[in-house]
C-alpha cells in the first residue's frame, strides 16, 4: 500500500461467504444467494460523483445479466489481460462511460483487509476495480472500432518475439429513458 502502514489481517474469502470446506450443495447455494442478495443491496448504496469510463478487457463477450468487475485504469486492464492470455484470438476491450448517480462498489482497502485495529488506510491502494451490476445499467453499443496492439513475447528481452493482438473496443453507454 505505498509507505502506508498498517497492522490489519487480510480478509478470509471463506468467512465471508460464510462457507467451510465441509459445506454441502444445499448450504452452498443458501449462502452465494445471500451473498449476491447483500451485494444488490450495497451497490444501490454507492453512487459516482461525476461521469466516468471503466474498463474490461475478455476473450469472450460481455455477459449483461450477471454482475461484473471493471477496471478504472485502461493501460493498467490491458496488460494485465495480455499477460494472462498471451494465446487466445479473440480479445474484446469494453469501454463502459457512466453517468454521475450511477451504483457500484469500490474494491476499497476495506474490502481486502480488517479493520480491527483502526488503522488502515482509507482509499483504493489494492486495486483500481468496481464492481457493477450490469442487470441494472441497461447498456447500448454506441461505437466498435478494431485496434492493434504489439509487445514483446518476453518483456526483459528486446529481441524476443513482437506479439501483435487484435483488440476489438466496444464502447457502451446508458440507454437514455425516454
Amino acid at each position: 500500500m505505498g509507505s502506508k502502514v498498517h497492522r490489519e489481517r487480510p480478509r478470509d474469502e471463506h468467512d465471508i461467504l460464510g462457507i467451510r470446506k465441509t459445506t454441502k450443495g444445499v448450504d452452498l447455494k443458501k449462502a452465494i444467494v445471500n451473498v449476491i442478495k447483500d451485494l444488490r443491496k450495497a451497490i444501490k448504496k454507492n453512487t459516482l460523483e461525476e461521469d466516468m469510463f471503466v474498463y474490461k478487457a475478455t476473450a469472450e463477450d460481455l455477459d449483461f445479466k450477471e454482475f461484473n468487475t471493471f477496471s478504472l485504469n485502461e493501460e493498467n486492464e490491458l496488460k494485465e489481460y495480455l499477460n494472462k492470455n498471451r494465446l487466445k484470438k479473440k480479445n474484446n476491450l469494453y469501454r463502459i462511460k457512466l453517468p454521475k448517480g450511477a451504483n457500484f462498489i469500490g474494491f476499497t482497502n476495506i474490502v481486502f483487509y480488517d479493520n480491527r485495529y483502526m488503522t488502515l488506510p482509507v482509499g483504493m491502494n489494492e486495486s483500481d476495480k468496481i464492481l457493477l451490476d450490469l442487470t441494472e445499467l441497461g447498456l447500448k453499443e454506441v461505437n466498435t472500432k478494431t485496434i492493434c496492439k504489439a509487445y514483446f513475447d518476453d518483456k526483459k528481452n528486446d529481441f524476443s518475439k513482437i506479439m501483435i493482438k487484435d483488440i476489438i473496443i466496444h464502447e457502451l453507454e446508458i440507454k437514455a429513458e425516454n
